[in-house]
């Protein structure tokens, strides 16, 4: 099945490359678009709680997990 975004493909991108400029960050901060995906690549990964929400260290793991691997599922951008 394929998601819809909300978002451009470049506009996705750029919050990525952001994210992983920090050593952490919170897990709701990642595109909506990607949550499945992440879900999938946080798997055996750490995740903690500050303040309410999950954080992750792995971000820029994961942006190098986007851009070698791609995305597990297609996904129809924002124009």
């Amino acid at each position: 099945m394929r998601r819809t975004s909300d978002i451009t493909l470049e506009e996705c991108v750029a919050k990525l490359k952001q994210l992983k400029g920090y050593s952490m960050c919170y897990v709701d901060e990642i595109p909506k678009v990607l949550m499945e995906d992440f879900n999938k690549f946080i798997v055996g990964h750490t995740l903690c709680e500050i303040e309410g929400g999950a954080v992750t260290y792995d971000i820029d793991k994961y942006y190098r997990k986007i851009m070698n691997q791609g995305i597990s599922y297609a996904i129809r951008w924002k124009i």
